[in-house]
């Protein structure tokens, strides 16, 4: 049924449960893409400690990536990508040929 899935993760136990759900939607062979997106323009309003914020950040995505990683199983891949969280996502999952998205 869904043989290619995307799943935006984050440092939030919501964001798990998305890859815990949409597993259990998944076939055996499903792929899934996990993405996480860092928002260059949040770390922006942290002033001369933006370099800081931006490295945290990234830290903690890489995290919760590993973490989902996990859960998503065997056919799974995970990025890091830059840019607004939704249209990046929204941008990914029309040009991957995803066919649910979580």
């Amino acid at each position: 049924m869904f043989k290619r899935i995307l799943c935006g993760v984050d440092e939030t136990p919501e964001s798990i449960e998305a890859v815990r759900q949409a597993r259990q939607l998944a076939q055996l062979e499903s792929e899934f893409v996990l993405v996480g997106v860092l928002d260059v323009a949040a770390a922006v309003h942290a002033g001369w400690a933006a370099s800081a914020v931006l490295e945290d950040m990234r830290d903690a995505e890489v995290e919760a990536l590993a973490a989902a990683r996990g859960v998503g199983g065997e056919h799974t891949e995970t990025r890091l990508v830059r840019g607004v969280p939704w249209s990046s996502i929204a941008d990914m999952a029309r040009e991957e040929d995803i066919d649910l998205v979580a």
